[in-house]
């Protein structure tokens, strides 16, 4: 029975202890009501003394204190802003953020509306002062946040948006009622679709709920539905749930892979098929690895279209290295061969899997690397003045030089930086491929260059 009793006092004191470290949020009256220490003290004495966000550094200074007088701001406004503080003891804002509020904003009431709104169940939406900030600017209200918050997941009786989803929701028109359609969109495991990101690049493109359930009724032979990038990019080329249906039935193929091509163009199964004329032909894969759009989009798309009108050409998707040479070792007479995808300056990847553990020997046939001597022997049955290139980010530093080695001479074009398909310049008479980065800068390589190489600038709209 003793122990009994001492297990009880260490529990309570244990409660207490946690207790006592977190405290409920502040309340406005807590705000307003002097601490015992300030009581002394005027109120620029206390304001110069608050402290900022994640550190001991004064909030403010001299100066902000005078900016803030020179605008005619309420000194007594601003304090009260100033000492809101998550869980009691961390402040909320950072100098810069409060001040751009202070300055530009300057709505107390707002502020304290959207950042001590309750669920209703009692908990508090708002942690974070960037929630306030974002929703005034995307001119979302008190009651848009509630209605926000209180949508829940029928399965697990989460909230489907907590505070960072509708801190990025609130920058588009999507009204709450959508919103609640959208939650309504489910995955196998019936739990809501969309991450708030991936919704707000849907909205963005133009998606609707509508059309998002019409492309999630399609499955392939494995019964797995779209991603939601697969989605997004199919959103972004304006593509048809119909045609895209068709186009998966008739190919067999794993809906992702479906989806890719679908994106680039190939809409019919028999543009799968190659058929030698007597244009110059091309191989083309794009890597069954996109986490981003980056492979599969619409000024792909664009550039792999003039590609298909200019070369006989075979398209792929490509999970694992030997998809690719067997497809190289396929096709007779090949002028150009492209290969797009992620990657850095010393691996390119086909699929996710190395992308964890490049080290990993077993993954090794999922990407191409500085070691893959073998390809030189499918690079020489390209033609001699075939061209080569790579699409894929900084691959042009290392990996691209190690291929131009391995290409008997063939020119190898790679980017060395970032490769942003908006910023790509392709033309196929003659072929050229031009990688530039945000600025307008050519950051394009080529290896084994019939011409000498120049640094190109362009335009960057």
């Amino acid at each position: 029975m003793k122990k009994y009793f001492l297990n009880l006092a260490a529990s309570l004191l244990l409660w207490a202890n946690l207790a006592s470290a977190n405290p409920p949020i502040q309340t406005p009256e807590q705000i307003n009501a002097p601490q015992p220490s300030n009581l002394n003290l005027s109120l620029e004495e206390r304001f110069l003394g608050l402290r900022s966000m994640g550190s001991h550094k004064p909030l403010f200074d001299a100066t902000d204190l005078e900016l803030i007088k020179t605008k005619g701001i309420k000194l007594e406004d601003v304090y009260k802003l100033a000492s809101m503080k998550f869980l009691s003891y961390r402040p909320i804002w950072d100098n810069l953020t409060l001040m751009d509020y202070i300055l530009n904003i300057g709505d107390v009431k707002f502020a304290f509306e959207i950042y001590y709104a309750k669920k209703s169940d009692g908990d508090h939406i708002v942690s974070n002062a960037s929630t306030i900030t974002t929703m005034w600017r995307n001119k979302k209200n008190l009651p848009y946040l509630l209605c926000m918050a209180n949508i829940v997941d029928k399965k697990s009786g989460d909230p489907v948006y907590w505070e960072y989803d509708i801190r990025v929701l609130s920058g588009t028109k999507l009204t709450c009622s959508e919103a609640r359609d959208y939650a309504n969109v489910l995955t196998l495991n019936c739990y809501p679709y969309f991450s708030s990101d991936g919704l707000k690049r849907f909205l963005e493109l133009g998606g609707t709920a509508v059309s998002a359930k019409n492309f999630l009724n399609y499955y392939d032979k494995r019964g797995e539905r779209l991603s939601q990038m697969d989605l997004v990019g199919l959103t972004m080329i304006g593509g048809n749930a119909k045609k895209f249906g068709r186009f998966l039935l008739e190919t067999g193929l794993d809906i992702h892979s479906a989806a890719t091509l679908f994106i680039l163009g190939i809409e019919k199964k028999e543009d799968l098929v190659f058929r030698d004329t007597k244009k110059p032909n091309a191989v083309i894969g794009y890597a069954y690895y996109d986490w981003n759009n980056g492979v599969a989009n619409l000024p792909e798309r664009i550039n792999l279209n003039k590609i298909r009108n200019a070369y006989d050409t075979l398209v792929l998707v490509v999970k694992q290295e030997g998809e690719f040479y067997d497809a190289i070792d396929r096709i007779p007479n090949i002028s150009l061969l492209g290969a797009n995808g992620h990657g850095d300056d010393n691996y390119f990847f086909w699929s996710e899997l190395p992308v964890i553990n490049v080290k990993d020997p077993s993954l090794e046939k999922f990407l191409i690397d500085p070691d893959d001597v073998e390809l030189s022997d499918h690079l020489g049955k390209l033609r001699k003045d075939a061209i080569i290139y790579f699409n894929s980010c900084d691959m042009g530093t290392v990996l691209a030089g190690n291929i131009a080695k391995w290409s008997g001479g063939r020119t190898v074009i790679a980017p060395t930086s970032h490769a942003i398909s908006d910023n790509i310049d392709l033309k196929v008479k003659p072929f050229n491929l031009r990688f530039y980065d945000a600025q307008g800068r050519d950051k394009t390589i080529t290896y084994n260059s019939p011409e000498p190489q120049k640094t190109r600038w362009r335009e960057i709209k």
